[in-house]
C-alpha cells in the first residue's frame, strides 16, 4: 500500500472520529432511566455502539502510525491513537460498572451489520517497537537461565487415565505429518487404480461395440447419455477442485502455497522498507531539532541568560527589601531558575503585619 493510501485513510479517520465525538457529547448529556432493567438497555445500546465504533477508528489510526512516513504527522497520530485508547478504557469501565463483566453483543453488532472478529483489540505495533530492547534483553536473560538451569520446574502429577491401547503418539511433529501424508498417498492410489479400472471397462464395452456393432439407440437414451457425460464432466472437475484445496490444506501441494508465501514476503519487504525509511526520517528530524536547539542556544543563548540573571536579581533584591527569606535556589531537574522566578515565599505572620502596615 502507498502513503497516498494510508493519508486517505487517515482522514477518513478523523472525520469518523468527529462525528463520533459529536455523537459522544449528545449521548453524554442525556439523561438514561431510572428504571434498572431499562438504564441497563440504554447503556448497552448507546455505549456499545460507541465502544465499536472507536475500536473500529482505533484499529485504523494504529495501522496509519504505523505506516505512514512522516514523523511530525506520526506524532499527531500518536496523540490522537492515545486518545481515542484512552477513550475505549472509559467506555469499557462504565459499560462493565453498569452492564457487567461479561456483555453480550450480538445484537449491536447485527444492527451495525459486522461481524464478531471486530470486537478483537489488537496491540498496537509501537507498544513492541519502543520496548524492543527491553524485550531482547528479557529474552537474553530467560535464554540464559533457560541453558544454565534447565526445565527445573516440577509439573503438577496429572489425573490418572485408563491407558489407551489404541492412540497412537507421535514425538515430533515431522513424524505426524509423514503418517497423513502417507495415509493420503494411500486414498489417491487406491482411488486412480479404481478410475483406472473404470477406464479399462469402458474401452472393453467400446471394443465390442466396434466388433459386434451397437443397435440403434433411443433419443431419449442418447440424450440420458450425453447428460450423464456432461454431468459427469462437471462433477470430475468439481472433484478435481476439491482435491486441488484439500492437498493444498494439507502442506502436499504447493501451487498456490508457494503464490502465497512470494505475496507475503514481497509484503513483508515492503513494509520492511517502509520501516526503514520512518527510522531514518526520524533520525534526520532528531539531528535537526538537535541542530536547530545548538543554534539558538548559540545565537539568543546569552541574551536570554542576561534576561533571567537581572530578573533573579530584581526579585533578590525585592525579597532583601520586604525583608522575607530568600528560598533556595532550585535544581536543574527542578526547571532551575525559571521554577524561581515563579515560585512566590511563604509569610511569616510578622511579614505579614509590616505589609499590612
Amino acid at each position: 500500500m502507498s502513503s497516498l493510501t494510508f493519508e486517505e485513510r487517515l482522514r477518513e479517520a478523523v472525520v469518523d472520529l468527529r462525528e463520533q465525538l459529536k455523537q459522544d457529547e449528545r449521548i453524554m448529556d442525556d439523561k438514561a432511566p431510572k428504571e434498572r432493567v431499562a438504564q441497563m438497555q440504554y447503556y448497552l445500546l448507546n455505549w456499545s455502539t460507541m465502544y465499536i465504533r472507536y475500536l473500529q477508528i482505533f484499529r485504523v489510526l494504529e495501522e496509519c502510525h504505523d505506516q505512514i512516513l512522516q514523523p511530525q504527522k506520526r506524532a499527531d497520530v500518536r496523540r490522537l491513537l492515545d486518545a481515542c485508547i484512552g477513550r475505549l478504557l472509559e467506555l469499557k469501565q462504565l459499560i462493565v460498572k453498569h452492564c457487567g463483566e461479561y456483555v453480550n453483543y450480538d445484537d449491536v453488532l447485527v444492527d451495525l451489520k459486522l461481524t464478531p472478529e471486530v470486537l478483537e483489540i489488537p496491540i498496537p505495533k509501537y507498544f513492541l517497537e519502543e520496548r524492543k530492547k527491553e524485550l531482547e534483553e528479557r529474552g537474553k536473560l530467560l535464554a540464559a537461565l533457560i541453558q544454565q538451569y534447565g526445565t527445573t520446574v516440577q509439573q503438577a502429577p496429572a489425573e490418572p487415565t485408563a491407558p489407551l491401547e489404541d492412540v497412537i503418539t507421535f514425538k515430533t511433529q515431522e513424524e505426524a505429518l509423514l503418517v497423513l501424508q502417507c495415509n493420503e498417498r494411500g486414498r489417491q492410489g487406491r482411488q486412480r487404480a479404481r478410475f483406472m479400472k473404470e477406464i479399462r471397462e469402458q474401452e472393453d464395452r467400446e471394443r465390442k461395440i466396434l466388433e459386434f456393432g451397437a443397435a440403434e439407440a433411443d433419443p431419449h437414451e442418447a440424450a440420458t447419455k450425453i447428460q450423464k457425460v456432461f454431468k459427469g464432466c462437471l462433477a470430475r472437475r468439481l472433484t478435481a477442485r476439491m482435491r486441488q484445496e484439500e492437498l493444498e490444506f494439507l502442506g502436499m501441494e504447493e501451487t498456490r502455497v508457494k503464490e502465497k508465501a512470494a505475496q507475503k514476503a514481497k509484503l513483508e519487504q515492503i513494509l520492511a522498507r517502509r520501516k526503514l525509511a520512518q527510522q531514518q526520517n526520524q533520525q534526520e528530524l532528531d539531528q535537526e531539532r538537535q541542530a536547530m536547539w545548538q543554534k539558538i542556544k548559540e545565537t539568543e543563548g546569552g541574551r536570554v541568560m542576561e534576561e533571567l540573571h537581572d530578573q533573579v536579581t530584581e526579585k533578590i533584591i525585592g525579597l532583601r527589601q520586604l525583608r522575607r527569606e530568600v528560598p533556595e535556589f532550585p535544581k536543574p531537574e527542578e526547571k532551575g531558575s525559571l521554577a524561581f522566578l515563579q515560585e512566590e515565599p511563604e509569610l511569616t505572620e510578622e511579614q505579614k503585619q509590616l505589609e499590612k502596615e
